[in-house]
């Protein structure tokens, strides 16, 4: 069985196991391979243990956001507010598909330094990606003035924080709607006179 093969069905064995409601820190190797249907022996000779399995979707999840965000991550063009919404809904659409992990990361990090520094390397090309962004918005004249490298990274955790949180309880809608705040609140702070996004108001509440 190939590598990627086993760090999909290893993925999709941690996935099915958080949702029942094991804790990240709380899943042995034995545990894992029993649930994937591989052999111990099989996980070994690929990762050494856990935190190296995690390195490797931590990695692939990386590449995942980063991809996500499109021309507003990977661009050299012009920017714009809806080009930064485009991007949003497609990171707020990753942070879907790996909820699982995200959760798992967050609530690992903190208790966990190998862990923890494989999330802050994630967030710092997140935030280098955010800052190439707003540099070209710099560039054309059309940054706000409180629109810095800063500002980029303060954007960049705080919508980290909150999809990691919270996506996973979202419907579709949400989702959507979700996109809609993300995009007003990055437009308003990035550029000058920027348009907000518009839509029907939503009926749900800013989660605790």
């Amino acid at each position: 069985m190939s590598g990627p093969r086993i760090e999909a069905r290893l993925l999709a064995a941690m996935e099915r196991l958080l949702a029942q409601g094991t804790p990240f820190a709380a899943v042995s190797v034995e545990a894992l391979v029993a649930e994937a249907g591989i052999a111990r022996a099989t996980f070994y000779t690929h990762f050494k243990d856990k935190p190296a399995l995690v390195a490797r979707w931590l990695s692939r999840i990386s590449d995942d956001v980063v991809a996500s965000g499109g021309e507003w991550f990977e661009g050299d063009g012009p920017v714009s507010p809806g080009q930064v919404r485009t991007a949003l809904t497609g990171i707020v659409a990753a942070f879907g598909r790996h909820q699982a992990i995200f959760a798992a990361v967050a609530a690992t990090a903190p208790f966990d330094t190998e862990v923890a520094a494989l999330h802050h390397d994630m967030m710092s090309r997140l935030c280098e990606a955010s800052r190439r962004g707003v540099r070209r918005a710099q560039a054309q004249g059309t940054a706000a003035a409180l629109a810095d490298d800063a500002m980029a990274d303060l954007l960049t955790w705080l919508i980290e924080l909150y999809c990691s949180r919270f996506v996973a309880q979202m419907n579709d809608a949400e989702r959507t709607r979700t996109v809609e705040q993300l995009a007003h609140i990055c437009a308003r702070a990035i550029f000058v006179d920027a348009v907000p996004t518009h839509g029907a108001r939503s009926k749900r509440s800013l989660r605790p």
